[in-house]
């Protein structure tokens, strides 16, 4: 008889989660980590982009965890730099029409200042033209969110070719403060930004003994249409032999996503399974691999 090991799947969905790869982003970004100022202390004078701030503290991001500025200080404080956007970064992309500011971490609650605009709060995008929140300090804790703001490359908030001034009005409520968690950037979006393949979702057996998963891919762009080809294939793992290959043409409008049954073969050894996405417009194209769990013989 032939059954799941549901202790040893338990363990193998939680590698398939967490373990496949997305081919990274091939554009260069703009680091943020360096030349920034720092200060305890709250007025908003300070998000403007010709407030001098010569006289405040220096100190450099990208750290993983959070430097030791606050001692033990809780309460307003806030950082600012100034860096050139170039407009050939859009030249780099297929897609020209978003950018985005990955900061990092923030402990605890953030409002972030473009050219003395608010661009967003607690991870939250602003709307042109949009007010700050005073309550936003009252939201529960987001010190482990990844701080990402994403603007159409239109918005009048950047100034493209020109230096652009960020602050970032941060409120530590207690314990250690500060940004953290990775190297802040600024890059345009490309294409595999807003194309994703999700492979959360659970296994399941069918009649056939078959090991079902559903795949799900989805085009979050707002104007463009994906068209383009899907290869799933998977090899055993210790034979290296392929026991599942099979080729889809796919189309996703704006905001669509469409599920995709791989129905694979049960197997004592674990199974690599290999998704290539391929964009016929530009050939671009994203690999993705996972592991699928394997089964007991009893």
């Amino acid at each position: 008889m032939k059954f799941i090991s549901f202790s040893r799947v338990a363990i193998i969905i939680i590698i398939f989660t967490t373990g496949c790869q997305r081919r990274p982003s091939l554009q260069v970004p703009l680091l943020l980590n360096k030349h920034w100022k720092f200060r305890l202390g709250d007025n908003f004078a300070w998000a403007g982009t010709d407030f001098n701030d010569s006289l405040w503290d220096s100190t450099v991001l990208g750290n993983k965890e959070r430097p030791d500025l606050f001692n033990n200080y809780d309460g307003f404080a806030w950082y600012r730099t100034s860096i050139l956007i170039p407009a050939s970064l859009k030249k780099e992309r297929h897609l020209k029409d978003s950018i985005s500011f990955f900061l990092g971490k923030i402990d605890d609650c953030d409002q972030v200042y473009l050219n003395g605009m608010l661009l967003g709060e607690n991870a939250l995008t602003a709307v042109y033209g949009g007010y700050p929140d005073s309550n936003f300090k009252n939201m529960g804790s987001a010190w482990d969110i990844d701080r990402k703001y994403t603007l159409v490359t239109e918005d009048k908030r950047i100034h493209w070719d020109k230096l652009n001034t960020i602050a970032i009005r941060l409120f530590d409520k207690y314990g250690g403060g500060g940004i953290y968690g990775g190297m802040p950037f600024i890059a345009i979006n490309g294409l595999w930004e807003y194309i994703t393949i999700d492979s959360s979702t659970f296994y399941a057996v069918d009649s056939l003994y078959h090991v079902d998963k559903n795949l799900i891919f989805k085009n979050s762009m707002t104007g463009s249409p994906f068209n383009g080809t899907i290869l799933i294939s998977a090899t055993n793992a210790a034979s290296e032999k392929e026991v599942y290959v099979k080729n889809y043409s796919i189309t996703l409008l704006p905001g669509d996503a469409k599920k995709i049954l791989v129905d694979l073969p049960i197997s004592t050894d674990p199974i690599n399974i290999e998704v290539l996405a391929e964009d016929k417009e530009t050939s671009l194209s994203l690999i993705t691999h996972c592991l699928v769990p394997y089964v007991l013989d009893r």
